[in-house]
Order: C-alpha cells, then sequence, then structure tokens
C-alpha cells in the first residue's frame, strides 16, 4: 500500500508527515502552545464569564460599535474587542470607564505594548 501524500506544516507549509499538521522544526513550538492553552484555563476561569459577557455588550453599545483609537484619529471603524485601558495585571478593573472598545488592529498594538513595558519590568 502507497504512503499517505505529505501535508503542509501549518506553520512553515513545508511537507511533513506528522500527524499533528507542523513539521519536525515546529513540533515544540506547538506543543508548548497547547500545554500553555490548557494551563491558562477557561474564559470563564480566567474572569471572562457571564458577567463579562453582559457587561461587554454594555461597553459595544456604549461606543456605539465604533474603535475608540480609530475615532480619536478621526476615523470611524467598527470595534470588535472591549480593551481594558489600564490592565488588569498593572491594577485595572472592570469597571466601565476603564473599558473601550477597539478594533482588532489596534487592539493588537495595545497589547504588544503593554507586553513589551510587562518584559522590561521582569513580569514577562
Amino acid at each position: 500500500m502507497p504512503q499517505k501524500a505529505k501535508r503542509p506544516c501549518r506553520k512553515c507549509k513545508a511537507a511533513h508527515s506528522n500527524a499533528n499538521g507542523y513539521c519536525d522544526s515546529h513540533q515544540q513550538q506547538a506543543t508548548n502552545w497547547h500545554q500553555w492553552q490548557r494551563e491558562r484555563g477557561s474564559s470563564a476561569k480566567r474572569g471572562y464569564g457571564a458577567k463579562w459577557r453582559r457587561l461587554r455588550a454594555i461597553i459595544i453599545e456604549r461606543d456605539s460599535g465604533l474603535c475608540q483609537a480609530c475615532k480619536a484619529e478621526g476615523k470611524y471603524q467598527s470595534g470588535s474587542h472591549v480593551d481594558h485601558i489600564t490592565p488588569k495585571a498593572q491594577g485595572g478593573t472592570d469597571e466601565p470607564h476603564n473599558l473601550q472598545l477597539l478594533c482588532v488592529e489596534h487592539h493588537k498594538r495595545k497589547t504588544a505594548q503593554e507586553g513589551k513595558g510587562a518584559r522590561r519590568e521582569g513580569r514577562g
């Protein structure tokens, strides 16, 4: 019986024969990511359960569905991420005055910037 055709790695697109979807060089990376996902727990365990979903809906309505960072730049872009202005890791709360609606791009940029700050301060 002939061998199965090799499939492309999910990361680099090189051909591989692993059942998990990654080439040998990306296998460990994938294992680490899956382990991290299991350890961090569900969204409800991290504080994003039913109460958060209700609050999120309030913020989306309050901000008229618009990214607040784009709005400050004079653009009108819909938002999909409710963001903590002061991150919870830095003492921020889930109070509405500490929440804003952001588009994907602004949320990624802000999260990356916060991550750099955490690494500089030795938290990451």
